[in-house]
């Protein structure tokens, strides 16, 4: 046994790394490539339906092979390296990392691993790192078993989770929050383990209504709740509640800082024109974001507005605070606005926040509405993953840790149907950080 402990304790290799990159964010040279590769195109065709795109003024249509014009119509599409080779792969990241960072331009990592050998081999690179852990491991009950060595269930389990939650410490930042969704069968003995693992914080529990109405399970009381188990830094007020609604306040939409991701360079598809009406000072539109070592149109439009470019007072290409899809959303949402010098403003709802209860019962946490169907939707197809959260029971639990802090970090390491992964691009998306 002490043999097989030293096999399994020994690091495994990684034996395969792909990126996954938005066509904006690559240079032009490499479109021709891109628009002729089949993997590539059918995966775009499945994921994405692109051969149901008709063209229009702003936009070439689909076609077959693809086009450099479609691809620049449509720089949100995500290009896999898995489906290109080696050189293609070691051109595109020497071309990315020109000027920049290439770590600091990922905003998003996945390990395909057994989980603990993935935290064992992420802890260099990590360590300290981690706004938020979040996880929602097997529930040890009949209707998720897992396998078990001579049948010795509970503490087979509970070896399994300590194993893992004594890794994934190392992760956590000075104000790092560890949260863990559970149900009855073993909430006692992960209350144990927690509290073991990690003796430096306050636990708390709160119940979640996950299942309204009919329950889970038979017998004289049907569940309709399970339990989320969150572990704060002792004497810390970390978390916080719903936002409140209430004013707003306003704050330059360009992006400040000496980072790289204030600047063109770090992050291209957020660096476009917004269209002003100068005699009214009204945004009227918006230009997709060139590429990025592309020249790019100026001055007027052949309508009479003005582009507006987050230039710095330097003359330096910087970035707006979204990019182009986000900024489109908040302009027809009425937040974004020109002042009369020509400023572009974001306008912030200012609500502050309630206090968190121990009590989640809103109809969003529904894990059937906003789980089972909204996967079944996604997927087009029912039955892909067992007993997924409601989106809005993760998001809940991360922006109840991650606040109103831009670009923090969050690790899942039972990632399972990708539902946190999910709620953290729904806050990106919603806020402008809430998990990065």
């Amino acid at each position: 046994e002490g043999f097989q402990k030293k096999l399994w304790l020994k690091k495994k290799f990684v034996v395969e790394t792909s990126f996954c990159v938005t066509v904006g964010s690559i240079p032009e040279e490499f479109h021709a490539e891109i628009a002729t590769n089949r993997g590539q195109h059918d995966e775009w065709v499945d994921l994405h339906g692109i051969n149901e795109l008709a063209g229009d003024l702003a936009r070439a249509g689909y076609s077959d092979p693809l086009t450099s014009e479609f691809l620049r119509g449509h720089p949100t599409l995500m290009v896999d390296t898995r489906h290109f080779n080696a050189d293609f792969t070691e051109r595109l990241l020497e071309a990315l990392g020109d000027g920049g960072s290439l770590d600091e331009m990922t905003d998003g990592v996945l390990f395909h691993s057994e989980n603990f050998q993935a935290l064992r081999l992420m802890e260099r690179r990590y360590r300290g790192q981690v706004d938020c852990v979040y996880i929602d491991p097997p529930y040890n009950t009949a209707a998720s078993p897992i396998l078990y060595k001579n049948n010795y269930q509970h503490s087979s389990w509970a070896s399994l989770m300590a194993d893992r939650l004594g890794l994934s410490m190392a992760y956590l930042t000075a104000h790092g929050v560890l949260g863990c969704a559970i149900d009855e069968t073993e909430l006692k003995n992960l209350l144990s383990i927690v509290e073991q693992c990690m003796p430096q914080c306050d636990v708390q529990i709160i119940a979640v209504n996950h299942y309204p109405g009919s329950g889970s399970g038979r017998g004289n009381v049907s569940s309709t709740h399970e339990y989320y188990i969150v572990a704060v830094p002792s004497g810390l007020n970390v978390l916080v509640g719903a936002r409140r609604p209430g004013g707003h306040r306003e704050r330059n939409f360009r992006r400040s800082g000496q980072g790289e991701n204030n600047f063109r360079w770090g992050r291209p598809n957020s660096f476009f024109a917004i269209l002003v009406d100068a005699d009214l000072w009204e945004i009227k539109g918006m230009e997709t974001a060139p590429p990025l070592h592309a020249s790019y149109p100026k001055g007027k439009t052949t309508v009479g507005w003005l582009r507006v470019y987050p230039i710095g007072k330097d003359g330096s290409e910087r970035v707006w605070s979204r990019n182009y899809e986000s900024a489109r959303e908040l302009w027809k949402a009425g937040a974004l606005k020109c002042s009369r010098n020509g400023t572009i403003i974001h306008v912030i709802e200012d609500t502050g926040r309630k206090v968190l209860t121990s009590a989640w019962l809103d109809k969003k946490f529904n894990a059937v509405v906003h789980g089972t169907n909204l996967l079944s939707d996604i997927l087009g197809r029912s039955g892909a993953f067992s007993y997924p959260k409601s989106v809005y029971t993760v998001q809940t639990a991360l922006d109840a840790v991650l606040g109103e802090r831009r670009g923090g970090t969050v690790l899942d390491y039972f990632a399972g149907s990708g539902t946190t992964a999910h709620a953290a691009i729904n806050l990106r998306r919603l806020f402008g950080g809430g998990g990065g």
